[in-house]
């Protein structure tokens, strides 16, 4: 699957770190808590997701559109490095990330915490379950 930002000719990225951060910010350059509207079409016409919080799923969808040979452990650096958090969303049923703490989220060097706060939510078949990010943080956090 391909996702797409809506871009001007003055936005343009170098690497998926410089698109995690586009995601993540305003027009003016500064950082968001949510990250910007997804669309499923080049032309961004059909919106994927409004401005919210983003699964891995996504993220690696979107990073790849734009630098497909990238590694789900690159963006989990990516992740890391920016100091994302993590919480459940029910609406989807999977793990999503936000740019900045809240009531019920934790940061991504509590990975620990993925296995136990995520006890007893239905997750998405073909998703990245608790399991499988928690090993994904514990593999770059271990290099």
């Amino acid at each position: 699957m391909k996702l797409y930002l809506k871009l001007t000719s003055k936005d343009s990225f170098a690497s998926p770190r410089d698109l995690i951060n586009f995601l993540f910010s305003n027009g003016r350059g500064e950082s968001t808590i949510f990250a910007r509207a997804t669309y499923y079409d080049f032309k961004c016409k059909k919106i994927q997701c409004l401005p919210s919080r983003r699964s891995f799923e996504d993220m690696l969808a979107l990073v790849r559109t734009y630098f497909p040979n990238t590694r789900e452990t690159t963006l989990a650096k990516i992740i890391r490095n920016k100091n994302l958090n993590y919480s459940y969303c029910g609406d989807i049923n999977k793990i999503v990330f936000r740019n900045g703490p809240d009531y019920f989220s934790y940061p991504v060097e509590y990975e620990s915490n993925l296995k136990q706060y995520m006890r007893g939510y239905v997750f998405l078949i073909g998703t990245y379950t608790p399991s499988m990010l928690y090993n994904l943080f514990k593999k770059i956090k271990n290099k």
